[in-house]
């Protein structure tokens, strides 16, 4: 069951970045885009799911959250940024994403990781390493997000 955790994750992750992008669909007083945004990723989880429980299971419920996310993800973003445009710096987050997402889904890609207590806490310890390092960089490096807000 601890192989599929990763891949819940994700899909958490995804719905946390969906409600980070949204911030241009409150500028507006039609909050209609955001139930029709909910209403459709919904929707779609409704009617893929029975298809692809019954056919895979748990990876196929997985498969359709993901999915559903990112979608959700895609458009906030689009439309939000068309209301109200906002200068996102996406470098640090797609990079971040690239490095740390594959270490996310390690132990699930990678059986072996998962076989002593010592190489999971190895493993735990270095995911951990990496990620304060980018936080480091990209929160309070020399060209950090915080100076970058604090120089306008």
């Amino acid at each position: 069951m601890n192989q599929y955790l990763p891949w819940l994750a994700l899909a958490g992750i995804l719905k946390q970045w969906g409600a980070l992008f949204n911030l241009g669909c409150f500028t507006t007083e039609r909050s209609e885009i955001q139930m029709v945004i909910e209403l459709s990723t919904g929707a779609f989880c409704l009617l893929l799911f029975p298809i692809t429980i019954s056919n895979w299971g748990i990876q196929g419920c997985l498969t359709v959250l993901i999915i559903s996310q990112l979608l959700r993800l895609a458009a906030y973003f689009a439309i939000s940024q068309r209301l109200l445009s906002l200068p996102y710096r996406m470098q640090p987050l797609v990079l971040t994403t690239l490095i740390c997402l594959p270490l996310m889904l390690a132990p699930t890609l990678l059986p072996d990781l998962n076989s002593s207590w010592i190489t999971q806490g190895l493993f735990l310890l270095a995911v951990t390493t990496i990620s304060a390092a980018l936080l480091w960089h990209w929160l309070l490096g020399k060209h950090s997000l915080l100076r970058a807000h604090q120089e306008r």
